[in-house]
């Protein structure tokens, strides 16, 4: 039974890894390290301060310096398609991103309405 279980555990924690959003940068040679600033926005992620940042994003809001960076990188973010190519700066605000589309589905779709037409 307890074998049973370890090799269960064992396969979840091998598919997790292998099929996550997120993969491509484990099988780099040099793994990314996720910074501690966005650490920090992923950890202050509630419906205010996304709203807050998505408002200086799409230009209706005052940005604060942590949604001046977001705005800077906001069009990547929505155009780039890198897959397991991303550079490890990618993969910090693909990490942002993938937040954004579970838990803010409509800040986020603000966001793409913004930059859809401007992707090639």
């Amino acid at each position: 039974m307890v074998v049973a279980r370890f090799l269960l555990y064992s396969c979840i924690a091998l598919l997790m890894v292998n099929f996550s959003p997120c993969s491509g940068m484990y099988k780099n040679k040099n793994k990314c390290k996720i910074e501690n600033r966005i650490k920090l926005v992923l950890k202050t992620m509630n419906d205010n301060t996304v709203a807050a940042v998505v408002d200086c994003v799409v230009g209706v809001g005052d940005c604060d310096p942590t949604g001046q960076e977001i705005k800077e990188h906001a069009q990547e973010a929505v155009c780039t398609k890198c897959g397991s190519n991303c550079t490890c700066e990618q993969i910090q605000f693909r990490l942002i991103v993938l937040k954004m589309k579970k838990k803010f589905k409509d800040q986020w779709a603000r966001v793409e309405n913004l930059f859809k037409d401007t992707c090639y």
